[in-house]
């Protein structure tokens, strides 16, 4: 099954809320959903993804992932989806982590660092 929140999806749902956006917001959004539908990246890998990688679907055990729970999105897609839903959910957490790791670390394993 495809991506059902996916490139139609978001055209479907924009038509609906453009009303009640400002003019330049809406247009912005338009330009958005139109270079996004033209950019698919079809050739990136793609397989099965749980689509809703949120911080209340992953199940933690201390420090680890335990599990994930809410399959209900899941769906063929782009396997970066997944990441894409994920980083943006845990932005804050993952900030406050990468602001507390001291810095040789990150120079120790980054390539930037090397």
């Amino acid at each position: 099954m495809r991506n059902p929140r996916g490139p139609r999806w978001w055209s479907l749902t924009a038509s609906e809320v453009y009303a009640f956006m400002d003019p330049a917001d809406a247009a912005s959004l338009r330009e958005e959903i139109h270079f996004q539908d033209r950019h698919r990246f079809d050739h990136l890998p793609s397989g099965v993804i749980h689509a809703d990688l949120f911080k209340d679907n992953v199940l933690l055990d201390g420090d680890n992932i335990a599990g994930f729970i809410d399959f209900y999105y899941a769906c063929n897609d782009i396997l970066l989806y997944d990441v894409a839903i994920a980083v943006n959910d845990w932005a804050r957490t993952l900030a406050r982590l990468m602001a507390s790791a001291p810095v040789p670390c990150w120079q120790a394993t980054s390539p930037c660092g090397r």
